[in-house]
C-alpha cells in the first residue's frame, strides 16, 4: 500500500533535485548530491525514482504540461493578433519568474534522456515556438515572404524570455505588466525592424 505521504516525498526530491540541476546541470550533479540534498539515502531515493533520468524527465515534463498549457490557454483567449502577442508574453514571463526554473539550462540535457523521452519533450517545445511563430505571422503576414528567417526570428524572440527569471525581482521598481508592455514593443519594434532588413536584402 502506497504511503499517504509519497506523492509529498516525490515532489520534495524533485524540487530540490531541479535546484541541484539549476545549479550544476544534470551531469554535474550526482545521485549522491540529490540524496544528500532531500536528507536521504540513494536507496530512498530509487524508491521513488528508477534513475536521475527519471527525475530529470518527470521535472521536464510536469513543467513543460503546464507551460503549455497556460499559454494555449491565454492565447486562445485573446481576440486580436496583437491581444494573443501579449497574451503570449504575458504567460510566458509570468510562468518562468514565478517558478524560477532555468529553463535554458534544463532543456540542455534533453538529450541525456531515452529517445522517446526526448521526442515528448522537444514536441512540447515546438508547440510553444510555433503558438508564437503562428502569432508573428498574424501581426506581419509579409514573414510569409520570408520563411527561412521565420524560425531564426521567431527562436530569438523567445531567447529574450528564458533568462527572466535570473535578474527579473518582482519586488522592484518595474511590475511584471510593465514588464509584458516592454518586452511587447521590443519584440514588435525589433520584428518590423528584422522585416526592413529582408526586404532590402531581396
Amino acid at each position: 500500500m502506497r504511503a499517504r505521504d509519497h506523492d509529498d516525498k516525490r515532489q520534495m526530491i524533485l524540487e530540490r533535485t531541479a535546484q541541484l540541476f539549476a545549479r550544476q546541470g544534470f551531469h554535474g550533479t550526482s545521485t549522491a548530491e540529490i540524496s544528500a540534498a532531500c536528507n536521504a539515502s540513494k536507496s530512498w531515493i530509487y524508491h521513488y525514482f528508477d534513475s536521475k533520468e527519471a527525475i530529470l524527465y518527470e521535472l521536464l515534463d510536469e513543467f513543460m504540461e503546464m507551460y503549455v498549457g497556460r499559454i494555449e490557454g491565454a492565447v486562445s483567449a485573446a481576440r486580436t493578433p496583437a491581444d494573443r502577442l501579449r497574451a503570449y508574453m504575458r504567460e510566458a514571463l509570468a510562468v518562468l519568474i514565478a517558478y524560477r526554473i532555468n529553463y535554458a539550462r534544463l532543456f540542455g540535457d534533453v538529450d541525456a534522456l531515452p529517445p522517446k523521452q526526448q521526442r515528448s519533450i522537444r514536441d512540447r517545445e515546438r508547440a510553444i515556438s510555433e503558438s508564437l511563430r503562428d502569432i508573428l505571422i498574424e501581426l506581419r503576414p509579409e514573414l510569409k515572404r520570408h520563411e527561412t528567417l521565420l524560425m531564426p526570428i521567431t527562436l530569438l524572440s523567445m531567447g529574450s524570455l528564458v533568462w527572466s527569471h535570473t535578474w527579473f525581482d518582482p519586488k522592484g521598481p518595474v511590475s511584471l505588466d510593465r514588464l509584458v508592455d516592454l518586452a511587447t514593443a521590443l519584440l514588435v519594434s525589433g520584428l518590423d525592424g528584422a522585416l526592413a532588413v529582408a526586404e532590402a536584402q531581396n
